[in-house]
């Protein structure tokens, strides 16, 4: 399993993607380009949460001689969960934290999930245009 945090991960791939040997013919740059900015941005918002709930950063040692006994919360890797925006599903991996007295959710979580408004209205838009609900619901499918 790979220790490098998600944000980075998706930091590489931008890179990837804006170095010329890697780009392909045809490909949406504006498109994933975008679709991996906003993954990113969650993903360090993410972090973020994370390591102000711990109140420390990752690899970084609560302190020693602390006298907690090693009852302090602790990453515990990741869960795979989705954005849904008019790009398509954007991957996010949500933060696990153990050893908590009350289960760990994000904050920021509720606000995320679900359909993006911009995906709201794109849908509104075909059903005025005609579509039916079935074939909205296939166009939607990622």
């Amino acid at each position: 399993m790979s220790s490098v945090p998600p944000s980075e991960r998706v930091a590489k791939e931008i890179d990837a993607l804006l170095s010329v040997e890697e780009r392909s013919e045809g490909a949406n740059l504006a498109s994933e380009l975008m679709r991996l900015g906003l993954q990113r941005l969650v993903q360090e918002a993410l972090e973020q949460e994370v390591a102000r709930y711990l109140g420390r950063e990752r690899y970084e040692r609560s302190g020693s001689g602390d006298g907690d006994g090693g009852t302090r919360p602790w990453r515990n890797g990741y869960k795979t969960r989705s954005i849904r925006t008019a790009e398509g599903r954007v991957p996010v991996q949500l933060p696990q934290v153990r050893n908590t007295p009350e289960p760990y959710r994000s904050e920021l979580w509720p606000f995320l999930k679900g359909n993006s408004d911009a995906l709201e209205a794109l849908v509104v838009e075909m059903y005025a245009r005609g579509l039916s609900t079935r074939d909205i619901e296939d166009a939607c499918k990622c």
